[in-house]
């Protein structure tokens, strides 16, 4: 398991000082990033094969969030594979190592000309540090999209929303939804699905629904979710954000 240590800035946390949810997923993505680069098989290696990494979902559970200043370790672990696609697991735990945040997501190794996935041998996976996983289990990483919604949005992609991939980058989606969080919706888990990839000068349109789920059998109490949609004109999804709230009565 690679793992680095940090603390919570002024830039990642809210009016609350808590760790804010793009703030979590920009994390995350850092500490794939810095193993990459540290295992030697980073952007300049990927460069050099006519590789991508392109993630298709991350699944988060929120346990407790780190507040401003707070001392804390992000760590993650490739648990598997299949061809070209790697599955891997992403924490941050607190100074006391209390698992406060987890994540699961799906990545796969892209031709940046084609398009098309790039079968990965077991010898070339074996260079990413394989190993067992967290013994959690986290939503479907296929997100139903509500059929009633509201169009509260639209916008241009511009230069500062997109990355080394010259993609508009993960988080940003993830950015964008956030926006439309309610200020009492405590989020207890999000998801997101990438469905293809916007890139500059693109038209987004964000597409909002909000309800209750019903309660379930093991469960007395109704949780609220948000389903933000993040569509081209046609309505073709670039991304789908779903966050889901702490039980209510």
């Amino acid at each position: 398991m690679y793992t680095f240590h940090d603390r919570v800035k002024m830039s990642q946390t809210d009016k609350r000082r808590n760790l804010t949810i793009p703030a979590i997923i920009d994390a995350m993505q850092n500490c794939v990033m810095f193993q990459l680069e540290d295992l030697g098989v980073g952007l300049d290696y990927m460069e050099k094969e006519n590789k991508i990494l392109v993630v298709t979902c991350w699944q988060v559970q929120i346990f407790s969030l780190p507040r401003l200043f707070d001392s804390v370790s992000l760590a993650t672990q490739a648990y598997s594979y299949k061809a070209a696609t790697g599955f891997r697991h992403c924490m941050i735990y607190d100074r006391e190592g209390k698992l406060c945040i987890a994540s699961n997501s799906i990545g796969v190794f892209v031709n940046p000309d084609t398009g098309r996935p790039i079968k990965t041998t077991a010898e070339e996976w074996a260079k990413y540090d394989l190993n067992k996983g967290l013994d959690i289990e986290f939503k479907d990483r296929h997100i139903p999209i509500p059929t009633d919604y509201e169009v509260v949005e639209q916008f241009q992609v511009n230069i500062h929303h997109l990355d080394a991939n010259n993609h508009m980058n993960n988080g940003q989606y993830v950015r964008i939804a956030y926006n439309y969080l309610p200020e009492d919706f405590d989020v207890s888990d999000f998801r997101v699905e990438y469905k293809k990839p916007a890139k500059l000068d693109d038209t987004v349109l964000v597409r909002l629904s909000a309800f209750s789920a019903p309660a379930q059998e093991n469960s007395p109490l109704s949780q609220r979710i948000l389903c933000v949609d993040l569509c081209d004109l046609a309505g073709n999804s670039f991304a789908v954000v779903e966050f889901t709230s702490k039980d209510f009565s």
